[in-house]
């Protein structure tokens, strides 16, 4: 598979780790996740169980960063996945900004057709320790560790195919969890809705670009792409329908 655009040619190769899994980088950058979200919750200014239920959110997201800190390392030294590789990361940057500009943009046309609730985003200042922490885990819980564990499981079932084919049947599948999260807390008495099912679809096509950058380069840049998602649009269009919209 290949994506091209201005002065970009990707190619769906493997990429090579870094010599050593950078677990320092991993416990400092997890120990600021669960600071972040044990600061939001000292705040009050987001609703916690609609991610966690009745679960405390300090000590779900230290299990879910525990979590991932395993299924990078596994996924590095089994399968050659980087966690942080400088050269990808700079090619890889430019890739993941123009993947995440169609998805800007498709939202932005069905929030104006369908209109989410005005109080779908948390509010500034509360935001900025709320979603590179929320981001993280995201990516860890539905995309990283489900994709952790397809891919062990069609290595083993599918021994006579290739690990391009293993690695792409589990992305199609691990991509679609962050999407059923979504549609099953959105369902109500008549069901799922025109517009769940839209972002569900639309979730689907999120999760399969996001591990397709972590395949290409490495995880940061698959970060990165959910952060820049993440800036545009609970930040800027965040707040901009506020005021537009409402």
């Amino acid at each position: 598979m290949a994506f091209s655009g201005p002065d970009i040619v990707v190619q769906m190769t493997i990429s090579q780790p870094q010599n050593e899994f950078p677990f320092t980088a991993m416990l400092v950058g997890s120990a600021a996740v669960v600071t972040c979200l044990y600061l939001v919750v000292l705040t009050g200014d987001a609703d916690l169980s609609l991610y966690f239920g009745n679960v405390s959110p300090v000590l779900a997201v230290a299990l879910v960063c525990a979590t991932g800190i395993l299924a990078l390392y596994a996924l590095h030294r089994n399968s050659g996945f980087s966690v942080y590789d400088p050269y990808c990361f700079r090619k890889g940057i430019r890739v993941a900004v123009a993947l995440v500009l169609p998805f800007m943009i498709i939202m932005t046309f069905v929030d104006v057709a369908f209109r989410f609730p005005p109080d779908i985003n948390v509010a500034l200042p509360t935001a900025m320790l709320f979603y590179p922490a929320i981001g993280y885990v995201a990516q860890i819980a539905l995309h990283v560790a489900p994709f952790a564990i397809l891919l062990s499981l069609t290595k083993l079932l599918f021994k006579t195919r290739s690990t391009t084919w293993c690695v792409w049947l589990s992305i199609t599948i691990a991509s679609a969890f962050e999407a059923t999260f979504q549609a099953v807390s959105s369902l109500d008495g008549d069901g799922l809705s025109t517009i769940a099912g839209i972002v569900a679809v639309i979730l689907w096509l999120f999760g399969v670009a996001e591990l397709y950058l972590y395949r290409r380069f490495d995880f940061a840049t698959m970060y990165a792409f959910r952060i820049f998602y993440y800036c545009y649009w609970h930040l800027l269009w965040g707040n901009l329908r506020i005021h537009w919209l409402y």
